[in-house]
């Protein structure tokens, strides 16, 4: 639909509906001033998001983009929150011809950084806010966007206040791996009340290596190279895996990774995080693999060797 088709039947809509539903509602000039400011935010969403996707489409079919990038995959969504609120849009990831390097480009255009959930406006925002309230009722503060965890914030006043002081960055240096492994599994919590929760757990390591190799036991012990585990009780799937993200980003030249392997056991929340870690693809985890491979060749055991 033409956005500005759209837009012309929004207004119209609410101008026609506004004055009485203000006064059924008995919130007088308040109410309308309330409910025009969320026409205009929702309409500012809109008119971002025709703007973002004619860029998107632009580079697309760009000859001179075609000469130096190659399309790796398409529509991949993004979410970023703004002052406006959650500003949702598709973009494709692109490959150099030359380097290898791997980026999305329409981000670049739009000053973001490949996982970036808040622009510089929102942040800016929150850290004026977080001056005088609490973490929480900053995040409350704002109707229309996804983050609705005070550790978002809590983080960002943190990171921003290392950023200005003049202490010495202790590792400048960021690890280079060329493979990265992350292993997502969760825990039922019970409560008191009959209702369970569930714990997440992540674990980022550079893979495995034998403790004694020079053991003759035929039982042999592996141990994770460089584990960091991150666990909690996250209600929004996003904040577990955007806290993984940024355990990554701070510790490993992401440039440098060639892939990162998410495994599990094919949870839609474990899955999820194939859409915000960079570089990853998602694979069952042997367990599981094994389990699974057993309920499906049920009573046919020669089966089950053959696909093991």
């Amino acid at each position: 639909m033409n956005i500005i088709t759209e837009l012309n039947r929004k207004i119209t809509t609410h101008m026609s509906t506004c004055l009485e539903k203000a006064f059924e509602e008995g919130t007088g000039l308040t109410g309308m001033v309330e409910s025009t400011l969320a026409l205009v935010r929702e309409m500012g969403r809109d008119m971002i998001e025709e703007m973002i996707s004619t860029a998107e489409d632009s580079l697309l079919n760009s000859k001179e983009r075609s000469m130096e990038w190659v399309v790796q995959s398409r529509n991949r969504e993004k979410t970023v929150s703004t002052l406006l609120g959650d500003i949702c849009y598709r973009r494709t990831y692109y490959k150099n011809r030359e380097s290898g390097a791997f980026r999305y480009l329409t981000d670049e255009l739009l000053g973001l950084e490949p996982h970036t959930r808040m622009d510089i406006g929102l942040q800016s925002d929150m850290l004026t806010k977080a001056k005088e309230i609490s973490y929480e009722q900053v995040v409350q503060s704002y109707d229309d966007i996804s983050i609705r965890s005070r550790s978002t914030v809590k983080n960002l006043v943190h990171r921003t206040s290392m950023e200005n002081t003049n202490w010495p960055n202790l590792e400048d240096e960021k690890r280079k791996v060329r493979f990265l492994y992350v292993e997502a599994d969760e825990d039922h919590v019970h409560q008191q009340r009959g209702k369970g929760m569930i714990m997440k757990l992540g674990y980022v390591h550079e893979g495995k290596r034998l403790v004694n190799p020079s053991c003759k036991s035929k039982h042999k012990r592996n141990e994770l190279i460089g584990a960091k585990y991150i666990t909690g009780l996250y209600p929004n799937n996003d904040d577990f895996w955007f806290e993984v993200l940024d355990y990554i980003e701070a510790q490993y030249d992401l440039d440098y990774v060639e892939r990162i392997f998410l495994s599990g056991d094919g949870a839609p929340w474990i899955q999820a995080g194939e859409d915000i870690l960079p570089k990853c693809s998602f694979v069952i985890d042997g367990y599981h693999l094994s389990k699974y491979i057993k309920s499906a060749t049920g009573p046919y055991p020669a089966y089950e060797k053959k696909l093991k």
